[in-house]
């Protein structure tokens, strides 16, 4: 089940963030995308992954989602924020194709975006 969440004046990016749960890499590191939206990812840094091999704030990435059904997909990502303490990251979506794009589309399908 998708959620929404809406932080009000706090939140910063464009597009509403829907709750996942997607099972990804990011250069290579294993993470799960927690939240989504048509701008932006939110995830954490899987236990065995190398949290000094995921990119600091600034630097971009390739993100490949690996959805329980379908294709992989590829997305160019700018890491926005990295927690350490927690694992945690944030990135925005810099590159997107019309496939991309549709498939980001498809994971809130009767959700408003």
């Amino acid at each position: 089940m998708v959620r929404v969440s809406d932080v009000g004046g706090a939140e910063r990016r464009r597009h509403k963030r829907h709750s996942s749960f997607i099972k990804a890499e990011m250069n290579g590191q294993p993470v799960t995308v927690l939240d989504a939206s048509l701008g932006g990812i939110g995830g954490t840094i899987e236990l065995r992954g190398d949290l000094g091999n995921i990119p600091g704030p600034g630097e971009t990435a390739t993100v490949v989602l690996q959805p329980d059904s379908g294709q992989h997909v590829v997305l160019t990502v700018e890491v926005t924020r990295v927690d350490q303490d927690l694992n945690l990251f944030g990135a925005q979506i810099v590159e997107m194709s019309e496939d991309q794009y549709e498939f980001m589309k498809s994971l809130y399908a009767g959700r408003p975006l």
